[in-house]
């Protein structure tokens, strides 16, 4: 998810804290709370401090390899929350150095904050698990990708459900300010931009004022429960439908391709829409690989998916198209209709795999891989996931590779994570 999300869930599990906290000690909600809310929100960003990790291994692979990658694992989760709490230590003790009066935290109040930052490494990898990227926690037992294709990487109205409580919990006006201005964002979203259609851009605008509404007359324990609440039910909603949409999706593809085999189905909703899903089915056909994409609407009379509007697209008309996508010639039905897809030999991949030291070492991190000769004799290696319509790209995508033109020119990259290969499927038996 985006950082303002996670900051957001750090944020209200440090206000649930602290009411639980104030439960047993009615003096410690004033003294806790800045101390909970910013060791939960630090812990809650910790793991994406990975990028900083990303020079380990050279070139474009770094970030792609790096990122989501060790931080985001349970058996460094346990270390990440001691740094978060040593770090606040030092803090702490540096400001009350020149603040004789201020009110001395207890050690129980220690021990909460070190139950928050194990809870916060925990928050983190649950919603990163959620989107199409996918995050392998389990890693070093378990070294495959786990992809949770349930919500969008920004999904605004978890910033409502989070947002309204925060406002109100919030003592500074600066503070209330900013998680208002973060409420009043996602309602523009929705009702500005035009990716969302207006009968639930409507219906989402007229929900967060009722839930503004609600939280300004909420206590201050049942306000953050209900934020925690709602965004329970958004998480629930969302995943729901994913999974619906998952085995409709993979149903229909059987169905018009009886002789494919359906290797996997990448799904990912629209934000603020759980009625308009992206998709993209993987699959293989007596030695060729396919990768299909389409809208899925899976409420088609209530919208169908010639209705949904489309996502911003990372491409320009007229740009450079990163790999050569064709028109899908399927069925088209109101609830999935294809767009384009990628086609290419298998053994067009297993060449590049086995010829090039980086491209073994990209698809350990590779969903849907495409491929494309350049005129110049290069070869061209990415995942379709960050590539918008007609294969386009603004530059060359963090996850695109752009090989030389023999494999002896490729240096083979240094420390590359032994990730699991997401399309592992297409290399059994080669």
């Amino acid at each position: 998810m985006d950082n303002l999300t996670h900051t957001l869930i750090g944020l209200a599990a440090g206000e649930a804290a602290t009411r639980l906290r104030a439960c047993r000690d009615p003096a410690a909600a004033k003294r806790t709370r800045l101390l909970f809310w910013a060791v939960s929100a630090a812990a809650n960003n910790f793991p994406d401090l990975d990028v900083l990790l990303a020079p380990l291994t050279p070139g474009r692979l770094g970030y792609a390899l790096q990122h989501r990658g060790y931080t985001h694992t349970l058996v460094f989760a346990p270390l990440q929350a001691l740094l978060v709490i040593m770090i606040a230590l030092g803090l702490e003790r540096a400001w009350r150095r020149g603040r004789r009066k201020a009110a001395r935290l207890k050690p129980a109040d220690w021990r909460w904050a070190l139950g928050l930052a194990a809870a916060g490494l925990g928050l983190h990898l649950g919603f990163d698990a959620l989107n199409s990227y996918g995050v392998h926690p389990y890693w070093p037992l378990d070294r495959a990708w786990r992809f949770g294709d349930s919500l969008f990487i920004v999904e605004p109205s978890l910033w409502v459900a989070f947002g309204a409580p925060l406002a109100f919990a919030a003592e500074s006006r600066a503070a209330k300010g900013f998680f208002a201005a973060v409420v009043a964002l996602a309602v523009g979203l929705a009702v500005f931009t035009g990716y969302v259609p207006w009968q639930l851009a409507l219906a989402f605008a007229f929900g967060s004022l009722w839930f503004v509404g609600l939280a300004s007359k909420l206590g201050a324990a049942a306000r953050i429960a209900a934020g925690w609440a709602a965004a329970a039910a958004i998480v629930a909603g969302f995943a729901a439908v994913g999974g619906h949409a998952r085995a409709d999706v993979r149903a229909l593809a059987a169905s018009q391709l009886p002789e494919s085999r359906i290797a996997d189905v990448v799904l990912s909703p629209f934000p603020l829409n759980p009625l308009c899903w992206s998709v993209i089915v993987v699959d293989t056909d007596r030695g060729w690989y396919y990768a299909r994409r389409g809208i899925y609407a899976p409420a088609p009379r209530l919208l169908g998916a010639a209705e949904c509007p489309e996502l911003p697209r990372p491409g320009a008309a007229g740009a450079e198209a990163a790999y050569d996508l064709v028109p899908t010639a399927l069925p088209q039905v109101p609830r999935l209709l294809w767009s384009e897809q990628f086609q290419a030999p298998v053994s067009e991949l297993l060449r590049l795999r086995d010829g090039y030291c980086s491209v073994d070492a990209l698809l350990r991190f590779t969903r849907v891989p495409a491929w494309k000769k350049l005129a110049d004799g290069r070869v061209r290696v990415g995942d379709l996931r960050f590539v918008g319509a007609g294969g386009r790209a603004r530059g060359r995508g963090f996850a695109t590779l752009e090989l030389p033109k023999r494999g002896s020119d490729d240096p083979c990259p240094e420390r590359v994570p032994r990730w699991g290969h997401p399309r592992r499927d297409l290399f059994v038996g080669d």
